[in-house]
């Protein structure tokens, strides 16, 4: 069915109604699972508001100062345009609106959308900056697919801004608009923006940060090494870096660069892991081209100890014994997977607590869950729910997720109380926590048996098998077949959130694709699409193909009216396209 404003309403009135959605519904996926969690949270549609934040962090920091100083060069482009910029931190905090229309101003101000104010989806419920959080993917929510009654006449679309070296993310970047203005192009603007807010971070960093950085982009281009770069106020390292750092006694490593920092020499050291050898620091001083110093750099080497177990990534396949636990619902083949298949069984058979680490997305909670052999146990989140759960005399497997939010007083107590009880305590763990993330899993691992499970990226092979997996839990049956081609242009994916990304990859082109037996290129999702392109597109480039491939979409192949819905003539269109390297022969779905 075609998206309409009506249509899209009605679809909207059903689901709320009946908490289903018609077959032929144009909702999108991303909406109708952002609608789902926002009636779990307790959300109802005419209390969705922005609501005032907690966070005691000041606003005007670097990150809004960069968009200040953007917004003032590009006056000229947003002065009287009926939008609205909205910049907001990782949690979804307002922190800075900017709009010369009054009208709008008016409008944002009466739902609440003001500095130190939550936007996030617990507070406002569907829109693009709750799905951007949520799903990592950037999309456009018109009208009637906000959650919030009062979002109703409105369109937004939000992209990350991340730092320009380290990419890591700063914060949200979001345009809105009344309905009646939407243009497929704000996800291009919102692009731009946050663009230019990442340039100007740049500028205004200092001589000793960019040498810190450059020493650190240097250092990691070959992706080969474990690296970390550290100043007074900044540590960036690579996630290699980070496995190892949990591993060594942190203060050693603090002392090792505090010496560096005054001697100005290289410092070579060993420390011991836990468990699993040593490793070779080389710490090196940082210097800018005036010669002020600017940090150190430590690079790590692993020292393989005959005398013991080689690390997981040195282990030959035949080495690693068959595992015979069953993780249901999970799937794999490749020696990654095996590792960590291998690691959790041996986990089981000993009776400290488990603990399964990952990125997010690699299915850390689906894992835990699939090592208990039954159903008698309990998946808590806070200290709280541990103790309520652990009242309860049937429990016998007491499942935690991200546990390093838990206070190790209280995990501590949970722990021993486990341990008397005879439960068996599984937990997650995530490993993007930012730079406390070594300390933190260091308290951590002291407690329990640890099981790596690797990102998707590790266990590229694993996809067909993955694809296939997702694809019948989706339909609840075999479903279509994933071409060679499309599962070659998905492996060239990063997939920066693991599996949780692909699944929604997966449930999103079984909505939209036409009815076939096979999954093709085409029905993939625009911006993946991209990846068939062989010369690399510039981020503004990036965004004008998303726009044109979504159009063409929208349009079911009709490229006089995919012209239409971007407001361009149809050979604009054409010379676009081809500026861009899209075939247009692919345009006919």
């Amino acid at each position: 069915m075609e998206w309409s404003f009506s249509t899209v309403a009605k679809s909207r009135q059903e689901f709320f109604a009946t908490g289903s959605l018609p077959a032929d519904t144009p909702v999108p996926l991303a909406v109708a699972h952002s609608w789902q969690r926002s009636l779990r949270s307790g959300l109802k549609t005419d209390n969705a508001l922005p609501r005032p934040g907690t966070s005691t962090e000041p606003i005007d920091g670097k990150l809004v100062r960069a968009a200040r100083q953007v917004l003032h060069e590009r006056r000229d482009v947003v002065t009287n345009l009926p939008y609205a910029i909205v910049l907001t931190s990782t949690d979804g905090r307002v922190l800075l609106r900017a709009t010369d229309n009054s009208s709008f101003s008016s409008t944002l101000d009466e739902i609440g959308v003001l500095p130190g104010w939550s936007v996030a989806e617990d507070a406002v419920g569907t829109a693009s900056l709750a799905i951007l959080q949520e799903t990592g993917r950037s999309v456009i929510v018109r009208g009637p697919e906000h959650f919030s009654a009062q979002a109703q006449q409105m369109s937004s679309a939000a992209i990350h801004v991340r730092h320009p070296v380290t990419q890591r993310k700063l914060g949200c970047v979001s345009v809105v608009c009344s309905f009646v203005d939407s243009s497929p192009l704000m996800l291009l603007w919102a692009q731009e923006f946050a663009s230019d807010v990442a340039s100007c971070l740049l500028d205004m960093s200092t001589e000793r940060e960019r040498a810190l950085f450059a020493t650190y982009i240097r250092s990691t281009k070959n992706g080969r090494q474990s690296v970390v770069c550290i100043d007074d106020k900044t540590v960036v390292g690579n996630a290699k870096s980070t496995q190892l750092m949990s591993q060594i006694d942190q203060q050693s490593l603090w002392d090792l660069a505090a010496t560096v920092r005054k001697s100005s020499e290289t410092v070579r050291r060993s420390f011991d892991l836990e468990g699993q050898g040593q490793v070779r620091a080389e710490c090196a001083p940082i210097e800018t081209n005036s010669g002020l110093h600017a940090g150190v750099i430590i690079r790590f080497d692993r020292i393989v100890d005959a005398t013991m177990p080689a690390p997981a990534t040195l282990v030959k396949e035949a080495e690693i014994p068959a595992v015979e636990r069953s993780l249901s619902g999970m799937v794999g083949h490749t020696h990654a997977w095996r590792r960590f298949c291998a690691d959790a069984d041996a986990a089981m058979a000993r009776p400290s607590p488990i603990l399964v680490v990952g990125e997010p997305g690699t299915g850390k909670t689906t894992a835990i869950e699939a090592l208990c052999p039954h159903d008698r146990h309990s998946l808590c989140h806070t200290a709280e729910e541990c103790y309520e759960a652990l009242s309860d005399d049937n429990c016998r497997f007491l499942l935690i997720e991200d546990v390093m939010w838990i206070d190790q007083k209280h995990l501590r107590s949970i722990l021993a109380r486990a341990q008397h009880q005879n439960v068996k305590v599984l937990a997650t763990y995530r490993t993007d926590v930012g730079a406390r993330a070594a300390t933190m899993l260091h308290d951590v691992t002291t407690h329990f048996s640890v099981a790596a499970l690797p990102a998707l990226r590790d266990r590229r092979d694993d996809l067909p098998e993955l694809l296939q997996a997702l694809t019948t839990a989706e339909c609840g049956r075999a479903g279509p077949t994933w071409l060679p081609e499309t599962v070659s242009l998905l492996n060239r994916l990063p997939w920066t959130h693991n599996v949780a990304e692909l699944r929604f990859v997966v449930a999103d082109v079984l909505r939209n694709r036409r009815d076939r037996i096979d999954v093709r290129v085409c029905d993939l999702p625009a911006d993946i699409q991209l990846h068939r392109n062989m010369r690399k597109l510039s981020r503004l480039e990036e965004s004008e193909a998303i726009a044109i491939i979504t159009a063409m979409r929208d349009a079911d192949g009709n490229k006089k009216l995919a012209a239409e819905f971007l407001g361009v003539a149809r050979s604009t269109l054409y010379r676009k396209a081809r500026a861009l390297g899209l075939d247009t022969s692919n345009f006919n779905f």
